[in-house]
């Protein structure tokens, strides 16, 4: 992995940080997602709040994590005991990097380590091609969620 890139559990104390990380990753790195549509973003945000991450963070069945570009904040992702990835937010400007891979093989580890043998998620359409690149394949219909288009990806360790 690059040495720049540091991936980490993250802290009950880093919620705030986290919540502007998604909130700034949903207005605007996934714009062609929700295409400046303000309802949807406001959907898709609320769940991203503070309180709720701090609830994720003392939730011994979630795994949320931080990723750090040269010692700066820039993304983060979220997987349940479940074997469901539900999140992955990395700073527009730091997309390319190899942050996103390695938030998501950090889940997939955490996930190994609880027993899964594969991980699913749903995916925008912009991430599809990234998730594929991982080793993810649609695996399923799509369906929409507050005004987003998402598609069942599956991937077995």
């Amino acid at each position: 992995m690059d040495e720049r890139i540091r991936i980490a559990r993250a802290r009950p104390a880093e919620a705030a940080l986290i919540e502007r990380l998604m909130q700034q990753s949903i207005a605007t790195a996934a714009d062609q997602d929700h295409h400046g549509d303000l309802q949807v973003i406001d959907a898709w945000s609320r769940s991203k709040q503070r309180a709720q991450i701090t609830d994720w963070l003392g939730d011994p069945a979630l795994y949320l994590n931080l990723g750090r570009w040269q010692g700066r904040p820039v993304a983060t992702a979220l997987a349940l005991r479940s074997g469901e990835i539900c999140q992955c937010f990395v700073q527009r400007d730091y997309t390319g990097h190899g942050i996103g891979r390695a938030l998501v093989l950090d889940l997939e580890h955490a996930l190994r380590r609880w027993g899964c043998t594969h991980a699913s998620l749903y995916s925008t359409a912009s991430a599809q091609d990234f998730f594929a690149r991982l080793g993810y394949s649609p695996s399923g219909e799509a369906l929409g969620f507050h005004g987003l288009h998402l598609q069942l990806m599956h991937k077995t360790f």
